[in-house]
């Protein structure tokens, strides 16, 4: 789809699946509309994780072309929901909940 914030990158070695996600999908989506048409075609610099799947691919977390780095934030908001879960667990194992 033209409007897909997702990426086939080809280099030498051959071709790989990009994933680019923000935590809120509108983001992603203002990304593949306006940002993802004037990519096609330029050299890009990316960082992420591989992820093994029936199809391979890289989850991005920086994509940087020319002077220009855009940032995915979805592991940043993982690992605040992970914080935010176990201090709500401490809480409620020192908080007594009185009996009927």
């Amino acid at each position: 789809m033209i409007w897909s914030e997702d990426f086939v990158i080809q280099d030498d070695t051959g071709i790989i699946f990009l994933d680019y996600k923000q935590p809120l999908a509108l983001f992603s989506w203002f990304f593949g509309v306006f940002i993802a048409p004037s990519l096609i075609g330029r050299d890009v610099e990316i960082t992420g994780w591989y992820r093994r799947a029936p199809v391979p691919y890289i989850e991005l977390k920086t994509i940087k072309f020319g002077n220009e780095v855009k940032t995915c934030y979805v592991f940043n908001m993982k690992i605040l929901f992970s914080i935010i879960l176990i201090v709500l667990g401490i809480i409620l194992l020192f908080v007594r909940i009185p009996a009927l």
